[in-house]
């Protein structure tokens, strides 16, 4: 890009919404000229700006900035709806679970009856900072991380005495260790 271009890419024409995709598609596939990002969605791929695409263009210099932007903006919308959603009336915070909501099997939390609460599965570390609990009593966060790779290698265990899954699993780095258990050949 020359000068004259790079001062053009800053003077967008009107605000963008930072949840809209087609002004976020118009500003960056068009307007920036990032190469467009297609994403598999339900066995189609198709253009997106969703946080997986916008950490992609990430790799274009001059799109960082707005990204980085863009996200910070989704991640603070995020925050203040959790504040927003209000307590009850006797200081605590409730939801309301959905076992047959979404697709995956996985359950769901949305506000409860009363209309208070919210989503509790996915809360940002800094509103999980005020949440406190009741005197003698602790709140836990169980981090499930890689827990299916853990109940897949300990079946390879238990079926077939093979340890090596296991291993990885233990090893600290999953993914790397994984990928030189598949591409020996690649230091």
């Amino acid at each position: 890009w020359s000068l004259d271009e790079l001062r053009k890419a800053v003077e967008y024409p009107s605000p963008i919404n930072p949840q809209s995709p087609p002004q976020l598609q118009d500003f960056f596939y068009g307007h920036l000229r990032v190469p467009e990002i297609q994403l598999g969605f339900k066995g189609q791929r198709r253009i997106t700006t969703n946080r997986e695409a916008l950490e992609k263009m990430r790799s274009y210099a001059w799109a960082i900035p707005f990204v980085n932007h863009i996200l910070k903006l989704r991640d603070l919308k995020v925050i203040l709806a959790m504040l927003r959603t209000g307590v009850d009336g006797d200081s605590r915070l409730r939801t309301s679970y959905g076992v047959a909501g979404t697709e995956t099997g996985r359950w769901s939390s949305r506000r409860n009856v009363f209309g208070t609460g919210g989503n509790l599965q996915n809360q940002h570390p800094t509103v999980k900072e005020i949440i406190v609990a009741d005197p003698g009593y602790k709140l836990v966060y169980v981090d499930l991380e890689q827990a299916e790779s853990r109940a897949t290698a300990w079946i390879c265990y238990r079926l077939f005495g093979a340890t090596a899954y296991l291993d990885a699993c233990e090893s600290g780095d999953l993914h790397t260790t994984v990928a030189k258990m598949c591409f020996p050949h690649i230091n």
